[in-house]
């Protein structure tokens, strides 16, 4: 999770670039309470990092609990 956005206009592209960089920034901390709230075991940094899964795959699990209704899509 990103806790502070410090950007230099300067190194960035101008004051313009530095407002599109913190609007992409606040859409993306505002994405992230959503993003994983199906996977059983959603990441959690830990001071800037995130742990790599021990778990097969990309250590994605879904939460059967959270899931209401699976349809089965077919392209017949």
């Amino acid at each position: 999770m990103i806790s502070v956005v410090q950007a230099d206009p300067e190194w960035c592209g101008g004051v313009s670039e530095m407002v599109k960089i913190c609007a992409l920034a606040d859409y993306l901390i505002n994405k992230m309470s959503y993003y994983y709230f199906f996977e059983k075991h959603d990441p959690k940094p830990v001071e800037g990092k995130i742990a790599l899964s021990d778990r097969p795959g990309f250590g994605i699990e879904f939460d059967e609990s959270k899931i209401e209704k699976q349809t089965l899509v077919s392209w017949s």
